[in-house]
């Protein structure tokens, strides 16, 4: 007995007694899974066993896995439970894969899957963009759309799914005049009929729609709504009432329900300088003119838009309008330019505009060679606060001017910067700050300055300057003749003198390179700073 136990327990173990395997006992996942890019590698991941140790790393026959479409592919067992296919080939575009394990996959100890495992992975899916060509929200009744691929298409996939919808009903597409015939990756269309007006509109290319390539179309409508133009009408103009204050950046907005076409039908009485000649489009939202111009205050206006003004759709207004408003007192008001200006010494001053200012603050620094380096860092025109001098060796002065001007009237008020610092009008060039503490809009908000640097001058200078060498040509500017006998001076960045010369009988001189100008060592990297100046007399 004893040994026929023996024998029992040996053939149990040899059979796997009690551990038998079964169907479904072996499971099997696998990837890639979505959409894959570049070379496309699966992955299957099984429970238990599939092979001895000696079929590892080795090409397998006819590997436990189908893939539909057919992929040219090698298979491998990278373990004994996991097997890689690795496609021989880059995949077409736009195709589902699907990978099926079959349900008669078995394991090494016998164990069966029992049931087909499948999972799907996709190449690059096609993706398109639609995109109305011009104002979607004034369509034409022939209006050209653009579609946009990221892979060819053929034609007659946009024209089978492509069409636009409204409540007239559904028109078809067709391919626009300068459209490609395809296969192509971009398409202009447009109705196959016209589209009725002031409708609208949807244009649907729908899902399903394929490429030259694959078995997948795009996954979801390509969509965009449009509504096509109506009567031509004005809608609205702001400001409107009798209280607009005639500011000089005023701008009267008018707006229509499509673009005006030029000429602008429109007259303004009294009559504005400029009006409707300075009247520019206000854009897509609304869509309309912006017409300024300098008002005056206190004055009924009347806009009348004449019946014989078109859209550009050629289409004219439906009915003449009138608009009616009235000006206010006019805010007080500067108007003076910053920058550098070079003027002329017929009248060496500062012409500045005012409206219902009484007083005006002007600061000036009068302008020298020797001191240009230390004003030079103050000229920002788009910096409004006024500059701090502290911290420099120059030394301004300051006026309060008074203005008698009529209440509401503009007035011309000629700032003459030698006055200021007891001089008499001739050359010279001056750094001026102007504001008012009645003035709280714009550049002057806040104490905020108006800068002008004024070179008043009869000279002309050009220069073109090189690493070896460098020409000056000074002429008069009120003659254009050649300067002769003119100075010519260099100032490197921190304002010291480093070459000076004579213009010749044709206004010309000779200079060294910039290094020996800038004041910096011969060879030296840093190009450096230089200024160059040309005087005659007093005038420079």
């Amino acid at each position: 007995m004893r040994i026929y136990g023996w024998v029992l327990v040996a053939l149990c173990v040899g059979l796997g007694c009690g551990s038998k395997a079964t169907k479904g006992d072996l499971n099997v996942s696998g990837s890639p899974t979505g959409e894959v890019d570049g070379q496309v590698r699966v992955v299957l991941a099984f429970s238990r066993p599939m092979v001895a140790k000696d079929a590892v790393n080795k090409v397998v026959a006819t590997p436990p896995v189908t893939i539909a479409p057919d992929v040219p592919r090698e298979a491998r067992w990278s373990d004994d439970k996991t097997l890689v296919v690795l496609a021989t080939s880059s995949l077409p575009v736009s195709t589902r894969y699907v990978v099926t394990v079959p349900g008669s996959a078995k394991a090494l100890d016998g164990s069966v899957l029992g049931k087909p495992t499948t999972f799907e992975f996709f190449t690059e899916r096609l993706t398109g963009t639609l995109e109305v060509v011009g104002a979607k929200e004034r369509a034409t009744k022939d209006q050209i759309v653009k579609l946009t691929f990221n892979q060819e298409v053929p034609a007659e996939q946009i024209t089978q799914s492509c069409s636009l919808t409204g409540k007239p009903g559904t028109v078809k597409v067709k391919l626009a005049k300068d459209s490609s015939a395809g296969p192509g990756k971009s398409y202009t269309i447009q109705p196959s009929s016209d589209l009725a007006l002031d409708t609208d509109w949807t244009i649907t290319c729908a899902a399903g729609l394929k490429g030259t390539v694959g078995n997948l179309g795009i996954d979801k409508p390509l969509t965009e709504k449009l509504h096509t133009y109506g009567a031509l009408k004005f809608v609205s103009m702001e400001p409107t009432g009798n209280d607009i204050v005639p500011d000089e950046n005023l701008q009267l907005k008018l707006a229509f329900t499509n673009p005006l076409a030029e000429p602008y039908k429109l007259t303004i009485e009294p009559k504005v300088v400029g009006f409707p000649q300075r009247c520019h489009s206000l854009g897509d939202a609304p869509v309309g003119l912006a017409c300024g111009g300098l008002l005056e205050a206190r004055t009924s206006y009347e806009i009348t838009i004449e019946k014989d003004q078109k859209d550009i759709f050629g289409q004219t207004i439906d009915k003449a309008q009138t608009i009616a408003f009235r000006t206010a007192d006019a805010q007080p008001t500067i108007s003076v330019e910053s920058g550098y200006f070079v003027a002329e010494l017929k009248r060496p001053v500062v012409p500045v505009w005012t409206r219902n200012v009484t007083e005006m603050d002007v600061t000036a620094v009068q302008v020298t060679q020797a001191n240009f380096h230390d004003v030079s860092p103050m000229l920002d025109w788009y910096e409004n606060k006024p500059a701090d001098f502290t911290k420099s060796k120059l030394k301004p002065v300051s006026r309060k001017i008074t203005i008698a001007g009529t209440k509401n009237q503009w007035s011309q008020q000629s700032v003459d910067p030698a006055l200021l610092f007891g001089g008499t009008p001739g050359p010279g060039m001056y750094y001026v700050e102007i504001g008012s503490t009645q003035v709280a809009r714009g550049v002057y908000h806040d104490g905020g300055r108006q800068k002008i640097l004024a070179n008043f001058t009869d000279i002309g200078l050009v220069t073109k300057i090189s690493g070896s060498r460098g020409l000056v040509w000074t002429t008069k500017l009120s003659t254009g003749k050649p300067l002769a006998g003119a100075t010519i001076t260099v100032r490197n960045g921190q304002g010291k003198q480093t070459w000076s010369g004579t213009s010749d009988a044709d206004g010309v001189a000779m200079l060294p390179g910039i290094a020996q100008l800038a004041g910096v060592p011969a060879g030296s990297a840093e190009g450096g700073e230089i200024r160059v100046f040309a005087s005659q007399g007093a005038d420079w």
